[in-house]
């Protein structure tokens, strides 16, 4: 499990936004994998089935969330010091382009977060993981039409959402 567990976390953290959250989904997950290990099929992919699992949990809190509507605490992740991305220094770019850069992150993952939960889902494995459409199919258990159909609103929504950073040319959409 070692070699899953920044992954586990990075995909946590990405579908909840939070950092205390990200690591609760995390451990749960590694702890529901554990107890489930008998099941897993060696003929599946390990990856898929650990991804579905991490998927079954988040969506779990997000139901109990729905019956109990409690705020947090916790300061924006994208507003504490040490959620925030630290780059080394180049200074052949100057101080107003990395704060921009950096505004612009902020941005891109509070519009990601602000998707609704099945969109997020795919944004989050196939542009982030750069997981291919079929296996997103696979650990969502839902149809390759379904996964590009969600892909494809997520995107438009983005787009939407971006515009002001579409138009400037600070951000390129492909797809």
């Amino acid at each position: 499990m070692s070699k899953y567990n920044r992954q586990i976390y990075n995909l946590a953290y990405r579908l909840t936004g939070n950092s205390t959250e990200a690591k609760d989904l995390a451990q749960e997950t590694l702890v529901k994998v554990c107890c489930a290990f008998k099941k897993y099929q060696p003929s599946l992919p390990f990856e898929n089935w650990l991804y579905r699992i991490m998927l079954n949990a988040y969506i779990d809190k997000l139901r109990k969330r729905q019956r109990m509507k409690v705020e947090s605490l916790e300061i924006k992740p994208e507003y504490r010091e040490e959620h925030r991305q630290i780059n080394i220094p180049d200074f052949t770019q100057n101080p107003e382009k990395l704060l921009e850069r950096e505004e612009l992150n902020i941005c891109m993952q509070a519009a990601i977060n602000s998707l609704p939960s099945s969109q997020r889902q795919v944004i989050i494995l196939v542009d982030i993981e750069g997981l291919p459409y079929q296996q997103v199919g696979e650990i969502l258990r839902c149809p390759l039409g379904t996964v590009k159909s969600r892909v494809y609103r997520a995107h438009k929504t983005l787009r939407e959402m971006l515009k002001p950073y579409i138009e400037t040319g600070e951000i390129v959409f492909v797809s």
